[in-house]
This record gives structure tokens, sequence and C-alpha cells, in this order.
């Protein structure tokens, strides 16, 4: 699919969208203004709102830094990026989403495909554990940094910046569905490229 993006040749970019529930719109792209980096929007038009994810990964450059440098230096220890935004749509008088911590505490089994299967451990309102249960990253876990923003009831937008492999995942939980509608293979596909 494609759709019309401003000050990009052509006119039109490829994405992919998904809707998790009725009304509420997963939609992520390639950002045509910045290399290895990446666009997500979650349209709620039951309530009229949006979140908008622009996430960058490092350069080569700061690929190659090390945990003990960046630390050293007053960094954090991944070098990759999330800026986050929030709205309303067509001018809709309702409060936009925004960060939460409803998640921690929680502890979760996903089941991304027939073949990739994580548990989440959400620690507190910067980080969470993974492990790996089943998939190419099995018996491997660590502890990233994260952000949670609640979208409606019982649904939310999860982001976690990984320092080993830079890796920018976003997922939307659904609670209610017990069933997380995930996006990270675009951003791995990005590193992979280099």
């Amino acid at each position: 699919m494609s759709r019309r993006w401003s000050g990009v040749s052509g006119g039109g970019i490829a994405y992919r969208a998904t809707s998790i529930r009725p009304g509420v719109l997963f939609i992520d792209f390639l950002d045509p203004a910045r290399a290895n980096a990446s666009i997500t929007l979650v349209c709620d038009r039951n309530q009229g709102n949006f979140s908008a994810v622009y996430g960058q990964l490092p350069d080569e450059a700061q690929t190659r830094l090390d945990a003990f440098s960046r630390v050293e230096q007053g960094l954090p220890l991944t070098a990759v990026e999330a800026e986050f935004r929030f709205g309303t749509l067509d001018d809709a008088d309702v409060a936009p989403p925004g960060f939460t911590d409803e998640l921690i505490g929680m502890r979760n089994m996903y089941t991304y495909s027939p073949t990739e299967r994580y548990e989440h451990i959400y620690l507190n309102d910067n980080f969470y554990a993974w492990q790996c249960l089943d998939g190419v990253e099995k018996g491997l876990a660590d502890v990233d940094r994260c952000h949670y923003v609640k979208v409606a009831e019982q649904l939310y937008l999860f982001v976690w910046r990984e320092k080993i492999i830079p890796t920018l995942g976003v997922v939307m939980i659904d609670l209610q569905a017990c069933a997380p509608t995930a996006r990270s293979s675009v951003i791995r596909a990005a590193i992979s490229a280099r």
C-alpha cells in the first residue's frame, strides 16, 4: 500500500496498516526524510486522537560505541532514539493519549508468529525484562529501555529500544483480546541492510 506524504518524490510511500480493534489503526512506514528511521501512528477514530512514534536507529559510529564507553560519556545505554507525539484528529475536543504506568508489574507471554514466542516483565517506568521462549533468539534475555502509552481501555502502545543489536520495537498490546500486533521486522531489516 502507499499513501501520499508531502515532500516525497513521487508523492507516495509504502506503509503497513492493521486494525487491532474497530476504529483503531496501527500504521507503520519508513520515514521518507531520514535514513534508518521509521514513523508509527496509532489513530483512534473512536476517541478522535493519535499517538506517533518517530524512531531513529544509530549510525555505524554510534553502533560501534560499547556500553562501557556510553556510560562513561553519560550517554544512554542504547543509541536507538524514540520521540513521541500525541494529538487529536479532526480538531476533536478530547484528551490526547499519554504515557502510563498501568503495565508495570505485569508478566505477559506473547506469540508474535508460529515460531516466535517471548515473555515480557514490565519492571518500572523506564525498563522491562524480556526472554525469548521460542524462535531465533531462544534462550536469550535482557533488560531494555521502554515506553508505555495508553491508547484506550486495556489497549497499550509498547515501545522498546534494544542496546545489543540496535532495534526499535513497537507493539500494540490489547489485554481485552490478549493478542499483540507487532512491528519490529521493518526496523530489524534496516539494521541488517547495513
